[in-house]
């Protein structure tokens, strides 16, 4: 910034007097210097110097006065250079990207909860775009690896397995876009249970599966059939028709069912034989309800 200088504190008036006298000495009729050529000379020669240094007084201070009007100007403009220099020295400075290797991870471990919340978490970001592309691709091929593997498994014969990469579809793949895979696999399942069921043995592992089965497919007409004939099967199983532990009484339920409170009910631990799963007539005397049975 430009210091502005001081003022000049020198008056110009005794200046100007002296010099105006001079002048009225020079050009006007005065008797006692008349015929002294020298003393003209010096009078002369002192309003010459006297003039001149009156110029060159009055434009020093009109240089001044200009100078001083104009410094605060000056200085407006030094601190506005100043603020735009501070600028471009911020906007030259790299803001920190956040890191997205976390992303890129989750992916390649396929943690799909996760990748999806950082993508959540950092979506103002541009470069979260094509992280998204990447997290969606690699969903399609884990899916369709999925259903190659559940295909295997139908084959195989697993309901379990079956059961299991139906559940792992879920995570890459919209429930609406399973309705009809919930559907036909709803149909597949029946086969299965009705063989086992047809040997005329229930046991804990077949209830477990007809309930998980009802419970993942409850929205469609087998599981809603399977749901139905349920306490049937856990009765049969020695199971509590409502709580499905262990129970071989006759009543509809266990007594801790009956009272209200699953913290009352007492197992009785079983003995050899009671481990073995119980005989049952024909399956038609099961309450069990095959959607498929014409008859």
């Amino acid at each position: 910034m430009i210091a502005p200088q001081p003022r000049p504190r020198l008056s110009l008036w005794p200046l100007s007097i002296v010099t105006i006298v001079l002048t009225s000495i020079k050009f006007l009729s005065v008797d006692n210097l008349k015929g002294h050529p020298a003393t003209d000379l010096v009078v002369t020669i002192m309003i010459v110097v006297g003039w001149t240094a009156l110029l060159s007084l009055y434009l020093w201070d009109q240089r001044n006065v200009a100078q001083l009007s104009c410094d605060p100007l000056l200085a407006r403009l030094d601190r506005i250079a100043e603020a735009v220099e501070r600028l471009a020295t911020m906007s030259r400075v790299e803001i920190p990207k956040p890191d997205l290797s976390r992303v890129a991870s989750a992916i390649s471990e396929k943690q799909w909860d996760v990748a999806e919340a950082l993508l959540d978490e950092h979506s103002e970001n541009p470069d979260t775009a094509s992280l998204a592309e990447r997290l969606a691709s690699a969903k399609g091929i884990a899916a369709d690896e999925l259903l190659g593997e559940l295909a295997a498994s139908q084959a195989a014969n697993d309901p379990a397995r079956v059961l299991e990469i139906r559940e792992r579809l879920g995570d890459v793949r919209p429930s609406d876009s399973l309705r009809e895979l919930d559907a036909q696999l709803a149909k597949w399942f029946i086969i299965p249970i009705m063989k086992r069921l047809r040997t005329g043995l229930v046991s804990t592992e077949v209830v477990e599966l007809v309930g998980k089965v009802s419970e993942r497919f409850a929205q469609t007409t087998e599981g809603a059939s399977l749901r139905a004939s349920l306490p049937t099967l856990r009765r049969s199983a020695g199971l509590c028709p409502r709580c499905a532990l262990p129970y071989r009484g006759i009543d509809d339920a266990c007594p801790a069912c009956l009272t209200g409170s699953t913290a009352l009910a007492v197992t009785e631990p079983a003995t050899p034989d009671e481990e073995e799963p119980e005989e049952f007539g024909p399956p038609e005397e099961l309450t069990f309800v095959d959607p498929h049975d014409p008859g």
